[in-house]
């Protein structure tokens, strides 16, 4: 059985493992032929108030990586960047919710060595899971047509004023993507009560193992979710049951 380490952090708290996030997701947006439109920046990498997740696998490394960046005044989200020459709806869209609390899950990528095992998924749920512990009321996404199902399955709905009913040709004509956002962080009353009891495990107990299955194959997943050393965070290992879980 393949096994993956996945774990969050605050941006600033480990910025070798940023350098290695940027590295991969330019890699993999080179192999689809989009760096033209898509190119990643590097000022996240020294803001506090970005958690990213990455799956490490133990002999092909860094294999996936996803981000939550949260919306404050005087600064843009990815999603309102891109989406704003085709639609600039999604400015007061998105002001509407930086006042309640928003984050946006943005760079989503899964290298080409380690496809086919559901990382997406598991990267996705992750960030759910740790935005309950962020000042965060709703989540937003741009996401593609392939990772649209991904998405509904941890609660997200497309936005219905923008776009046609939240779709967009983005990034280049040929993909659809779909913005989309997840309203209820806390409750998660969308998500079915497996995906729901998975993501408030993950909340509760930040360290644990569980055997997940995204796709047809298992894989053992060793979650390490600790952002500020709480409590919670640093709970005794000893004692603590496996938990089996289908994705």
């Amino acid at each position: 059985m393949e096994r993956i380490t996945i774990r969050a952090f605050r941006a600033p708290d480990d910025k070798l493992r940023c350098a290695r996030f940027l590295m991969e997701h330019i890699r993999v947006l080179s192999d689809i032929g989009v760096t033209g439109v898509v190119k990643p920046g590097i000022e996240w990498c020294s803001d506090p108030d970005v958690v990213v997740v990455v799956a490490e696998h133990e002999q092909l490394g860094m294999v996936g990586g996803f981000r939550i960046q949260m919306d404050k005044e005087g600064s843009t989200l990815p999603m309102e960047k891109a989406l704003i020459p085709m639609d600039d709806g999604i400015r007061s869209v998105l002001s509407e919710l930086r006042h309640a609390g928003n984050g946006e899950l943005t760079a989503l990528w899964n290298a080409h060595r380690f496809a086919g095992n559901g990382v997406p998924f598991l990267l996705m749920s992750t960030l759910v899971a740790a935005a309950g512990k962020l000042p965060l009321s709703h989540l937003s996404i741009l996401v593609s047509d392939y990772m649209g199902p991904y998405a509904v399955r941890n609660g997200f709905v497309p936005f219905s004023g923008i776009g046609a009913n939240g779709k967009f040709n983005y990034p280049i004509p040929g993909y659809e993507s779909y913005a989309m956002v997840l309203r209820d962080v806390r409750l998660l009353e969308l998500l079915s009560l497996e995906d729901r009891h998975r993501i408030i495990s993950l909340r509760i107990r930040p360290m644990q193992t569980r055997i997940e299955k995204p796709r047809s194959v298992p894989l053992e997943v060793n979650y390490d979710l600790r952002l500020d050393q709480d409590s919670s965070d640093t709970m005794p290992q000893a004692g603590r049951k496996e938990e089996r879980f289908a994705a």
